[in-house]
Protein backbone atom coordinates (compact mmCIF):
# COMPACT_ATOMS: atom_id res chain seq x y z
CA UNK A 1 0.00 0.00 0.00
CA UNK A 2 1.40 3.40 -0.95
CA UNK A 3 2.04 6.16 1.59
CA UNK A 4 -0.75 8.26 0.03
CA UNK A 5 -3.33 5.48 0.37
CA UNK A 6 -2.25 4.81 3.95
CA UNK A 7 -2.81 8.48 4.76
CA UNK A 8 -6.31 8.37 3.21
CA UNK A 9 -7.26 5.22 5.18
CA UNK A 10 -5.97 6.82 8.40
CA UNK A 11 -8.00 9.98 7.78
CA UNK A 12 -11.22 8.11 6.86
CA UNK A 13 -10.87 5.28 9.29
CA UNK A 14 -11.52 2.81 6.46
CA UNK A 15 -10.53 2.10 2.89
CA UNK A 16 -12.17 4.46 0.37
CA UNK A 17 -15.16 3.07 -1.51
CA UNK A 18 -14.71 3.08 -5.31
CA UNK A 19 -17.98 3.39 -7.21
CA UNK A 20 -18.54 2.60 -10.85
CA UNK A 21 -15.31 0.68 -11.28
CA UNK A 22 -15.44 -1.04 -14.71
CA UNK A 23 -15.26 -4.81 -14.46
CA UNK A 24 -14.67 -5.42 -18.19
CA UNK A 25 -13.99 -3.52 -21.37
CA UNK A 26 -16.63 -4.03 -24.07
CA UNK A 27 -15.47 -4.96 -27.55
CA UNK A 28 -15.82 -2.74 -30.60
CA UNK A 29 -19.22 -2.91 -32.23
CA UNK A 30 -18.47 -2.75 -35.97
CA UNK A 31 -22.11 -1.84 -36.67
CA UNK A 32 -21.45 1.56 -35.06
CA UNK A 33 -18.44 2.33 -37.28
CA UNK A 34 -18.72 4.67 -40.29
CA UNK A 35 -20.05 2.67 -43.25
CA UNK A 36 -16.79 2.83 -45.23
CA UNK A 37 -14.59 1.28 -42.52
CA UNK A 38 -15.98 -2.29 -42.58
CA UNK A 39 -15.11 -2.41 -46.29
CA UNK A 40 -11.51 -1.57 -45.45
CA UNK A 41 -11.39 -4.16 -42.68
CA UNK A 42 -12.79 -6.78 -45.03
CA UNK A 43 -10.43 -5.89 -47.91
CA UNK A 44 -8.92 -8.44 -50.25
CA UNK A 45 -5.75 -10.03 -48.78
CA UNK A 46 -2.48 -9.72 -50.67
CA UNK A 47 -1.98 -12.52 -53.19
CA UNK A 48 0.71 -13.41 -55.73
CA UNK A 49 1.57 -16.12 -58.19
CA UNK A 50 4.62 -18.27 -57.57
CA UNK A 51 6.97 -18.17 -60.58
CA UNK A 52 7.92 -21.34 -62.40
CA UNK A 53 10.98 -23.14 -61.02
CA UNK A 54 13.74 -24.03 -63.51
CA UNK A 55 16.42 -26.26 -61.99
CA UNK A 56 19.90 -26.44 -63.53
CA UNK A 57 23.16 -28.19 -62.68
CA UNK A 58 24.96 -26.27 -59.95
CA UNK A 59 22.57 -23.30 -60.07
CA UNK A 60 21.70 -22.25 -56.52
CA UNK A 61 20.11 -18.82 -56.99
CA UNK A 62 18.14 -17.20 -59.84
CA UNK A 63 16.37 -13.85 -59.58
CA UNK A 64 14.48 -12.55 -62.63
CA UNK A 65 11.96 -10.22 -60.93
CA UNK A 66 9.33 -11.06 -63.60
CA UNK A 67 6.75 -11.76 -60.92
CA UNK A 68 4.49 -10.07 -58.40
CA UNK A 69 5.87 -11.62 -55.20
CA UNK A 70 6.84 -9.19 -52.39
CA UNK A 71 10.41 -10.53 -52.20
CA UNK A 72 13.18 -11.76 -54.50
CA UNK A 73 11.96 -15.19 -55.59
CA UNK A 74 14.62 -17.82 -56.28
CA UNK A 75 13.40 -19.75 -59.30
CA UNK A 76 16.37 -22.16 -59.23
CA UNK A 77 14.39 -24.39 -56.87
CA UNK A 78 16.96 -23.94 -54.07
CA UNK A 79 14.70 -21.70 -51.94
CA UNK A 80 17.37 -18.99 -51.69
CA UNK A 81 14.86 -16.17 -51.68
CA UNK A 82 15.98 -12.63 -50.91
CA UNK A 83 14.60 -9.74 -48.85
CA UNK A 84 14.05 -6.62 -50.98
CA UNK A 85 14.70 -3.37 -49.13
CA UNK A 86 13.56 -0.11 -50.79
CA UNK A 87 14.32 -1.34 -54.32
CA UNK A 88 11.33 -1.41 -56.68
CA UNK A 89 10.29 -3.40 -59.73
CA UNK A 90 10.11 -1.55 -63.03
CA UNK A 91 9.28 -2.53 -66.59
CA UNK A 92 12.40 -3.04 -68.70
CA UNK A 93 14.20 -5.67 -70.81
CA UNK A 94 10.85 -7.07 -71.97
CA UNK A 95 9.76 -7.86 -68.43
CA UNK A 96 10.54 -6.50 -64.98
CA UNK A 97 13.82 -5.47 -63.38
CA UNK A 98 14.77 -4.14 -59.97
CA UNK A 99 15.51 -0.41 -59.60
CA UNK A 100 17.93 0.61 -56.84
CA UNK A 101 18.55 3.92 -55.12
CA UNK A 102 20.11 5.22 -51.92
CA UNK A 103 20.13 2.59 -49.12
CA UNK A 104 18.24 0.07 -51.24
CA UNK A 105 19.36 -3.51 -51.71
CA UNK A 106 18.49 -7.17 -51.56
CA UNK A 107 19.65 -9.35 -48.67
CA UNK A 108 20.40 -12.89 -49.82
CA UNK A 109 21.01 -16.03 -47.73
CA UNK A 110 24.41 -16.48 -46.11
CA UNK A 111 27.46 -16.69 -48.34
CA UNK A 112 28.35 -20.15 -47.03
CA UNK A 113 24.81 -21.31 -47.77
CA UNK A 114 25.03 -20.10 -51.36
CA UNK A 115 28.59 -21.10 -52.26
CA UNK A 116 29.77 -23.36 -49.44
CA UNK A 117 32.12 -22.49 -46.53
CA UNK A 118 35.25 -22.28 -48.74
CA UNK A 119 34.24 -22.46 -52.41
CA UNK A 120 36.97 -23.53 -54.83
CA UNK A 121 34.77 -22.63 -57.78
CA UNK A 122 31.65 -20.69 -58.60
CA UNK A 123 29.95 -18.11 -60.79
CA UNK A 124 28.05 -14.85 -60.31
CA UNK A 125 26.33 -13.39 -63.39
CA UNK A 126 23.77 -10.61 -63.90
CA UNK A 127 22.65 -7.66 -66.02
CA UNK A 128 23.44 -4.11 -64.85
CA UNK A 129 22.24 -0.68 -65.99
CA UNK A 130 23.77 2.30 -64.17
CA UNK A 131 22.07 5.66 -63.70
CA UNK A 132 25.52 7.26 -63.55
CA UNK A 133 28.57 7.73 -65.72
CA UNK A 134 31.64 6.00 -64.29
CA UNK A 135 33.81 9.01 -65.13
CA UNK A 136 31.69 11.14 -62.78
CA UNK A 137 32.27 8.94 -59.72
CA UNK A 138 34.84 10.17 -57.20
CA UNK A 139 37.62 7.72 -56.33
CA UNK A 140 38.51 8.75 -52.78
CA UNK A 141 38.97 6.23 -49.98
CA UNK A 142 35.51 6.89 -48.54
CA UNK A 143 33.46 7.76 -51.61
CA UNK A 144 32.66 6.72 -55.15
CA UNK A 145 31.69 3.07 -54.54
CA UNK A 146 28.72 1.39 -56.24
CA UNK A 147 28.26 -2.23 -55.17
CA UNK A 148 26.67 -4.72 -57.55
CA UNK A 149 27.06 -8.03 -55.67
CA UNK A 150 28.85 -8.98 -52.45
CA UNK A 151 29.44 -12.07 -50.31
CA UNK A 152 31.93 -12.04 -47.46
CA UNK A 153 33.12 -13.52 -44.18
CA UNK A 154 31.62 -11.84 -41.10
CA UNK A 155 33.39 -8.50 -40.84
CA UNK A 156 32.69 -4.96 -39.75
CA UNK A 157 34.77 -3.47 -42.56
CA UNK A 158 33.01 -0.40 -43.93
CA UNK A 159 34.60 -0.66 -47.39
CA UNK A 160 34.50 -3.34 -50.11
CA UNK A 161 38.26 -3.89 -49.80
CA UNK A 162 38.66 -6.78 -47.35
CA UNK A 163 39.78 -10.40 -47.60
CA UNK A 164 37.62 -13.51 -47.93
CA UNK A 165 35.17 -11.74 -50.22
CA UNK A 166 33.43 -12.34 -53.55
CA UNK A 167 32.26 -9.18 -55.24
CA UNK A 168 31.53 -6.98 -58.21
CA UNK A 169 31.59 -3.20 -57.71
CA UNK A 170 32.49 0.14 -59.22
CA UNK A 171 34.88 2.60 -57.62
CA UNK A 172 35.54 5.84 -59.42
CA UNK A 173 36.08 5.17 -63.13
CA UNK A 174 36.95 1.48 -62.66
CA UNK A 175 35.04 -1.80 -62.44
CA UNK A 176 36.39 -4.32 -59.91
CA UNK A 177 35.96 -8.08 -59.59
CA UNK A 178 37.22 -10.07 -56.65
CA UNK A 179 37.27 -13.58 -55.24
CA UNK A 180 39.77 -13.20 -52.44
CA UNK A 181 41.12 -15.75 -49.99
CA UNK A 182 44.06 -15.10 -47.71
CA UNK A 183 45.39 -11.61 -48.44
CA UNK A 184 44.55 -11.39 -52.13
CA UNK A 185 43.05 -8.22 -53.59
CA UNK A 186 40.73 -7.81 -56.58
CA UNK A 187 41.92 -9.84 -59.56
CA UNK A 188 40.36 -7.36 -62.01
CA UNK A 189 40.40 -3.57 -61.96
CA UNK A 190 39.54 -2.31 -65.43
CA UNK A 191 38.26 0.99 -66.87
CA UNK A 192 34.52 0.63 -66.42
CA UNK A 193 32.77 -0.63 -69.56
CA UNK A 194 29.41 0.32 -68.06
CA UNK A 195 27.53 3.12 -69.77
CA UNK A 196 24.86 5.31 -68.22
CA UNK A 197 21.37 4.15 -69.17
CA UNK A 198 22.57 1.03 -71.04
CA UNK A 199 22.40 -2.65 -70.13
CA UNK A 200 25.62 -4.65 -69.76
CA UNK A 201 26.05 -8.29 -68.79
CA UNK A 202 28.71 -9.16 -66.21
CA UNK A 203 29.94 -12.61 -65.25
CA UNK A 204 32.54 -13.53 -62.62
CA UNK A 205 33.86 -17.12 -62.53
CA UNK A 206 36.56 -18.77 -60.45
CA UNK A 207 38.27 -22.14 -59.97
CA UNK A 208 41.31 -23.31 -57.99
CA UNK A 209 43.56 -22.04 -60.78
CA UNK A 210 41.68 -19.18 -62.44
CA UNK A 211 39.80 -15.92 -61.88
CA UNK A 212 37.83 -14.56 -64.83
CA UNK A 213 35.60 -11.58 -65.62
CA UNK A 214 33.38 -11.42 -68.70
CA UNK A 215 31.62 -8.33 -70.06
CA UNK A 216 28.78 -8.92 -72.53
CA UNK A 217 30.01 -12.48 -73.00
CA UNK A 218 33.61 -11.52 -73.77
CA UNK A 219 36.58 -12.32 -71.52
CA UNK A 220 38.12 -9.04 -70.31
CA UNK A 221 40.20 -10.21 -67.32
CA UNK A 222 41.86 -13.60 -66.84
CA UNK A 223 44.28 -14.39 -64.02
CA UNK A 224 45.85 -17.83 -63.77
CA UNK A 225 47.66 -19.32 -60.80
CA UNK A 226 47.07 -21.19 -57.57
CA UNK A 227 44.50 -19.38 -55.46
CA UNK A 228 43.31 -19.61 -51.88
CA UNK A 229 39.53 -20.03 -51.79
CA UNK A 230 37.63 -17.37 -49.82
CA UNK A 231 36.22 -18.39 -46.46
CA UNK A 232 32.51 -17.71 -45.96
CA UNK A 233 30.15 -18.16 -43.01
CA UNK A 234 26.60 -17.19 -42.05
CA UNK A 235 27.02 -13.52 -43.01
CA UNK A 236 24.32 -12.66 -45.60
CA UNK A 237 25.29 -11.94 -49.18
CA UNK A 238 23.83 -8.85 -50.80
CA UNK A 239 22.71 -7.52 -54.17
CA UNK A 240 23.04 -3.80 -54.87
CA UNK A 241 24.53 -2.82 -51.50
CA UNK A 242 27.65 -3.53 -49.42
CA UNK A 243 27.01 -6.42 -47.06
CA UNK A 244 28.79 -5.12 -43.95
CA UNK A 245 28.24 -1.36 -43.99
CA UNK A 246 24.83 -1.29 -45.73
CA UNK A 247 26.26 1.55 -47.78
CA UNK A 248 27.54 2.07 -51.32
CA UNK A 249 24.19 1.24 -52.93
CA UNK A 250 23.92 0.58 -56.63
CA UNK A 251 22.32 3.48 -58.49
CA UNK A 252 20.38 2.03 -61.40
CA UNK A 253 18.82 -1.29 -62.40
CA UNK A 254 19.84 -4.93 -61.94
CA UNK A 255 18.31 -8.05 -63.43
CA UNK A 256 18.83 -11.73 -64.13
CA UNK A 257 21.05 -12.67 -61.18
CA UNK A 258 22.50 -16.19 -61.44
CA UNK A 259 24.68 -17.89 -58.82
CA UNK A 260 26.32 -21.26 -59.46
CA UNK A 261 28.46 -23.52 -57.31
CA UNK A 262 30.57 -24.22 -60.38
CA UNK A 263 32.46 -22.17 -62.94
CA UNK A 264 30.31 -21.97 -66.06
CA UNK A 265 31.94 -22.40 -69.46
CA UNK A 266 32.68 -19.65 -71.98
CA UNK A 267 29.86 -20.98 -74.15
CA UNK A 268 27.44 -20.72 -71.22
CA UNK A 269 28.59 -17.16 -70.51
CA UNK A 270 27.98 -16.23 -74.14
CA UNK A 271 24.49 -17.72 -73.91
CA UNK A 272 23.70 -15.71 -70.80
CA UNK A 273 24.83 -12.49 -72.47
CA UNK A 274 23.05 -13.22 -75.74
Amino acid sequence: MSDTLEAVVKALGHEPAIQGRPRWRPGVDVTRLPPELPEVLAGTPATWHEPRVAQEDGLVCRYDFDDDVPFAFDSSGSLNHGVVQLAKREADRGGQVLAFGERSGVTLPAGAHLFGPQPDEGTVALWVKPDFAAADLPDGLWDGYRVIFYAMLTDGNGLPDGWDEIGLFCHGPNLYAKCTGGQDGPFAAIPSPLKKGEWTHLCLTWTKTSRRLYVDGKLVADRQGTFVAPKLDDFPATLGIHAASRRWSWQGRLDGLRVWRRAVSEAEVAGLAG
